[in-house]
């Protein structure tokens, strides 16, 4: 569920998302089960500088701009 993954980054739970939050959804991939979602989670989170997962979702960087270093880095 989406909306319940988005949650709970923005919740500040974990150590990494709670640092960048607040969290927006800019894409959706749905799945048959939670395991397969987790890996391709897990594909898109491990591309280093962003220009992987633009790739790998066809969306477009230039939408993104990146910001500087995360508070308190």
């Amino acid at each position: 569920d989406p909306s319940h993954r988005l949650q709970q980054h923005n919740q500040g739970l974990r150590g990494w998302t709670a640092r960048y939050r607040p969290w927006e959804r800019v894409h959706v991939e749905r799945y048959e089960d939670y395991r397969t979602a987790r890996q391709r989670e897990r594909q898109l989170k491990s591309q280093k500088s962003g220009q992987g997962f633009f790739q790998l979702t066809g969306l477009d960087a230039s939408r993104f701009p990146r910001t500087d270093a995360a508070p308190g880095s």
